[in-house]
């Protein structure tokens, strides 16, 4: 994955055989903030650099699970705390 400002770009994938299968198409440009891959990108951010990247607040996407900044900033913040 390489990071496109907002966005994550899938270059490459890998198949699996387990029953369950998780994969994006590549070539794809990703919401970073709505996928696992995009999310570790935005944990190595600052909170300033964060705000930054997105100044009027999440582009409107299809998962409604992350709706706004502060829900943003505290899924990172764990996903830190993971490593």
């Amino acid at each position: 994955m390489a990071p496109a400002r907002q966005r994550i770009l899938v270059d490459h994938r890998v198949l699996q055989h387990q029953v369950l299968r998780v994969g994006s198409r590549t070539g794809m440009l990703l919401p970073a903030h709505t996928n696992s891959g995009g999310k570790a990108l935005l944990a190595q951010l600052t909170d300033a650099e964060l705000a930054a990247l997105y100044p009027r607040g999440l582009p409107a996407s299809r998962n409604r699970a992350v709706t706004d900044l502060a829900s943003v900033r505290r899924k990172l913040e764990a996903t830190r705390r993971r490593g």
